[in-house]
C-alpha cells in the first residue's frame, strides 16, 4: 500500500480524530465508489498491499468503537471475497464498508439516510456514534432480510426500551419466516423464550416450524437453573427434537451469558459428540461449531480447568475423524488453546495406536501442526519436532 497511506492511518490512530481522519475516510469511500460504479476492482497489487497492511494493524484495531477501523474489517472482507471469486459477498462488504466510512465524514447526512434504508453494519455504527436510532427501518430491514445476523438482532433486542417490547416480538415472529436456516430460527425462539418469557401459545409460529418442537424446549427449558442446568437435563430432552434441544439448551447458555457448571460441561460433552448433521449448501455440523465458539471466547484458566476435568478432550480424539472440516478446525482452533493438554491427550491416543499397530489419519498431523509440532515415527517411537 502506499507509504502515504499507511502514514495516514498511522497519524489518525495516534489522535483518533476528524482532522488526521478525513483523508483516509474519503480516499477509502472514493475506492468503494468507484468499485461499485465500475464493477472493476481495483489493482491487485493494491489489494495485496491492503491485505498485507490489515494483517500488520490487526491486532491493533478497534471495530466496535472506531468508525475508521469498523470501515477498514469491511473493505477487508470485500477484498477477500473478491479473492475468493464470491461476487455476491464482494458488492455485501462493499456496502457495509461504505457506510462507516459516510458517519465519519458527514454524521448528519449519514444519520437522515438511515431513515430511509438500514444495513447490517448500521447496528455497529450506531453503537458507536450513539443518539436517536431508526428503529422503525432497523426493524423493516431484520423482518425482511433473510440474511440478518440473528446475533447481532439479540443484541439490539436487548438496548431496545421495555416499551417496545411488542414489536420486538412481532420482529422475532417475521424472522422466524424470512429466516430459513433451523439454527437461526432456534436461536431466535431461545431468545423469545427465556428473555420475553413468552408462554407456549403465544408464539406464533411459520407452518413449517411444528408446536411439538416448541412444547420439547419448554420442557427443556425447565432445567435452566439460575446457577447451572440441572444434571438431570438429559432426561428432559425429546427423542424426536434431540439435537435441536441440545442446540436449544446452548442457546440458552449463551442468551443468559450463565456461569459454567457441572451440568452446562455436560452439555458441551454431548454437543461436541453428538452428530446433527443439516444439509444446507454446504454440510453443517452446528453443535460443534457452536460448543467451539462457546470454549474459545471463555478465559483461558476457566477453559484450562474445564478440559483437565471433563470428557472433552476425550470425545473430540473419539470423533476426530467425523467431524467435517469447518467443525474440525473450528475445535481444533479452540483446543489447541491449551497445547499442553491437547498434546497430552493426542500423545497418549498415538502411543496407545503404536502399540496396536495402527496408523493415525490425516487429522492428528493437523492438530499436532496446530500447536506448532510435526509428528513422526521412528524405530517404534514417537517424535515430536517443533516446526520452525
Amino acid at each position: 500500500m502506499n507509504q502515504k497511506l499507511e502514514d495516514a492511518y498511522l497519524r489518525y490512530r495516534k489522535n483518533r480524530n476528524r482532522d488526521t481522519g478525513e483523508d483516509f475516510a474519503v480516499f477509502f469511500l472514493n475506492t468503494i465508489t468507484d468499485w461499485e460504479d465500475f464493477a472493476t476492482a481495483p489493482a491487485s497489487s493494491f489489494l495485496d498491499d491492503f491485505i498485507n497492511f490489515y494483517q500488520s494493524i490487526q491486532s491493533e484495531i478497534n471495530p466496535s468503537t472506531d468508525l475508521i477501523d469498523l470501515g477498514l474489517l469491511q473493505f477487508q472482507e470485500a477484498v477477500l471475497s473478491h479473492f475468493d471469486h464470491d461476487s455476491d459477498a464482494t458488492i455485501f462488504y462493499l456496502k457495509e464498508s461504505a457506510l462507516p466510512f459516510q458517519a465519519f465524514l458527514d454524521q448528519k447526512t449519514y444519520r437522515l439516510s438511515r431513515k430511509i434504508v438500514f444495513r447490517e453494519v448500521d447496528f455497529q455504527i450506531f453503537e458507536i456514534i450513539g443518539g436517536d436510532f431508526p428503529h422503525d427501518t432497523a426493524q423493516t430491514f431484520l423482518e425482511s432480510d433473510e440474511y440478518a445476523d440473528v446475533w447481532l438482532a439479540l443484541r439490539y433486542f436487548d438496548s431496545i426500551d421495555p416499551d417496545r417490547v411488542d414489536s420486538v416480538k412481532f420482529t422475532i415472529e417475521s424472522m422466524l419466516i424470512t429466516h430459513k436456516s433451523l439454527p437461526e430460527r432456534i436461536v431466535l425462539l431461545t431468545y423469545l423464550i427465556l428473555r420475553d418469557k413468552g408462554e407456549e401459545n403465544d408464539i406464533s409460529l411459520p407452518a413449517d416450524i411444528h408446536s411439538s418442537m416448541l412444547a420439547a424446549f419448554y420442557e427443556a427449558k425447565s432445567c435452566v437453573r439460575p446457577d447451572d442446568l440441572s444434571i438431570a437435563f438429559e432426561d428432559k430432552l425429546s427423542p424426536n427434537y434431540y439435537y435441536e434441544s441440545l442446540f436449544f439448551l446452548l442457546c440458552s447458555f449463551e442468551i443468559t451469558e450463565a456461569e459454567i457448571g457441572p451440568g452446562w460441561i455436560r452439555l458441551f460433552e454431548l454437543s461436541i459428540s453428538r452428530f446433527w448433521i443439516i444439509h444446507d449448501t454446504d454440510i453443517v455440523q452446528p453443535l460443534q461449531e457452536f460448543v467451539a465458539s462457546i470454549l474459545h471466547f471463555i478465559p483461558s484458566d476457566t477453559l484450562s480447568n474445564i478440559l483437565q476435568t471433563s470428557l472433552l478432550l476425550v470425545l473430540f480424539f473419539d470423533n476426530i475423524d467425523e467431524y467435517n472440516e469447518p467443525a474440525f478446525e473450528e475445535l481444533v482452533t479452540t483446543l489447541s488453546i491449551e497445547e499442553h493438554l491437547l498434546k497430552e491427550e493426542m500423545e497418549l491416543r498415538l502411543l496407545t495406536m503404536m502399540e496396536n499397530g495402527m496408523q493415525p489419519s490425516h487429522r492428528y498431523y493437523d492438530c499436532a501442526g496446530s500447536i506448532g509440532y510435526m509428528i513422526e515415527f521412528e524405530e517404534g517411537q514417537l517424535h515430536w519436532k517443533k516446526i520452525i
